[in-house]
Parts: structure tokens; C-alpha cells; sequence
């Protein structure tokens, strides 16, 4: 079963124990963490799940904490930049990342010179959402199920173009491995976030995308889009009549952020 989670991670191998440290001298001081605004840097642009998620947890952080949680947006480089950042900001506990997969697929997709990312570099915090994706077509597309897709994609291979936030993100992934199961070729494409790619499928700019519940759920309800398929194992409450891609001719096939 592939999964990818969205994990809650602190910068710096030893920040949870570098944390627990300042809060025991902030204790000493009468002072407690957090003292300051916290910073969560999102790897994607505005719009798409990981910001959804992140502005809502930024939220109930604030009302805890009594701070202000501040919502960076550092997208590209296939989450590189904002790893980055998170990776070499001080490891206080005040500067934090809402990301995916993309941090253990990172290290065999960035080479060698260019940077190094580790998930050595950061220290888990909690697990805060898993959200499905839809695969989603333009309403030109001429298929109206998983299997007239597949038939489609046979018959121009090729031809089939789907949006990625970048490789090794859960949405390549998803169409990778559909694409590996199916025995097709699609071709990705990759923009900086959601709202990019979301935006790309509506201008029939690509075929198809592989997107979060968050963002493609609202325009396949407006008809401007076809859902093909949800990519759990289950259906989903919001799309009851919206097949797995399981159920559709690929058992096994199961994959979340």
C-alpha cells in the first residue's frame, strides 16, 4: 500500500530536546514556550491542501499558545526550498514545516552538489491531517470512467498530460503509480502548488491531476471538471458516487497525503 503522510516537523535533528531545554529556562524565568511568534513554512503556493491544513493549524496554535503563527509560502524546487530553510533555521522549536513524502523521497531526487536534505535534519512532531485525492479531467476529455481513460491513454500514448506540484509529491506519485498499473504513459507536469495545477486542469492546459479532496472537490461540484476516481481505498462522504481507482480495475491501488 502506498501512503504519504503530512507530517508536523520541527527544524533540526534535536529540536524537540533543544525545545524541552528553553522551556525549562523559560521556566526558570517565569517565561514559558512560546515567547515569540512561530513560523510554519509551507512548501506549496496558496490554496492547496498543505496551506489549507497549515492556515487551520496556524489558527488553533495561536488560540493555544496566545502568540501569532505565521504562514510562510516558500514553494518550488519539489519542496527543496522551504526543506531548506526549515532545515537550517535554528532548532528552537519557533520555526516548523506541514509537509509530505517529498522529505524521504528528497535525498534520491536532489543531486549530488546541490544540496542535501536529510530527514536527519528535522525531528517529528505529529501527524495532522490525511487527505485523499481525486483524479480529476477536463470535461473535454472524452472518458467518463477509470477504464475509458485507460482506453484513451492506449490508444495515444503520450498524449495524456496530468499537473504535479513537483516529483515525488504525493500527486505525482499517484499518477505514477496509475500510470505503472494501468500500463499507460502519462506525462507529468510540474507547477508550483495546487492552485497552479488546478488552474492548468481547468484551461484544459493538462488533461488530468491527481488532486487533494480540498481542491478539486469544489470544482467538480460546479461541473467544471470530470472525477473520475478517488485514490483510497475507500469511497469518500463527499464524492459517494465518485469510485475508487481500486474498485475500478486496480485492486491495491491506495494512496493519500
Amino acid at each position: 500500500m502506498a501512503v504519504t503522510r503530512l507530517s508536523l516537523l520541527f527544524a533540526g535533528f534535536h529540536a524537540l530536546l533543544a525545545a524541552a531545554g528553553l522551556n525549562g529556562a523559560f521556566a526558570a524565568t517565569g517565561a514559558e514556550y512560546p515567547v515569540r511568534p512561530i513560523r510554519i513554512v509551507v512548501p506549496f503556493t496558496p490554496g492547496g491542501g498543505t496551506d489549507i491544513i497549515a492556515r487551520a493549524l496556524g489558527q488553533h496554535l495561536s488560540s493555544a499558545f496566545g502568540q501569532n503563527v505565521i504562514i510562510d509560502n516558500r514553494p518550488g524546487g519539489n519542496t527543496v526550498i522551504a526543506s531548506e530553510i526549515v532545515a537550517k533555521a535554528r532548532p528552537d522549536g519557533y520555526t516548523l514545516i506541514v509537509q509530505i513524502n517529498t522529505l524521504t523521497a528528497l535525498p534520491a531526487m536532489v543531486p549530488v552538489g546541490q544540496g542535501t536534505i536529510s530527514l536527519n535534519q528535522f525531528s517529528p512532531v505529529s501527524l495532522v491531517a490525511a487527505l485523499p485525492h481525486v483524479l480529476i479531467v477536463h470535461r473535454s476529455v472524452p472518458a467518463a470512467s477509470v477504464k475509458e481513460l485507460v482506453a484513451l491513454a492506449k490508444a495515444s500514448p503520450g498524449k495524456l498530460n496530468y499537473g504535479t506540484p513537483g516529483a515525488g509529491t504525493p500527486v505525482h506519485l499517484a499518477g505514477a503509480l496509475f500510470a505503472s498499473m494501468a500500463g499507460i504513459d502519462l506525462v507529468p507536469v510540474p507547477y508550483k502548488g495546487a492552485a497552479e495545477y488546478t488552474a492548468a486542469v481547468l484551461g484544459n492546459h493538462v488533461q488530468m491531476v491527481f488532486g487533494s479532496a480540498p481542491t478539486a472537490i469544489p470544482h467538480v461540484r460546479t461541473g467544471a471538471v470530470k472525477a473520475l476516481g478517488v485514490t483510497t481505498s475507500r469511497r469518500i462522504p463527499p464524492l459517494p458516487d465518485v469510485p475508487t481507482i481500486a474498485e475500478s480495475g486496480f485492486p491495491g491501488y491506495d494512496i493519500m497525503s
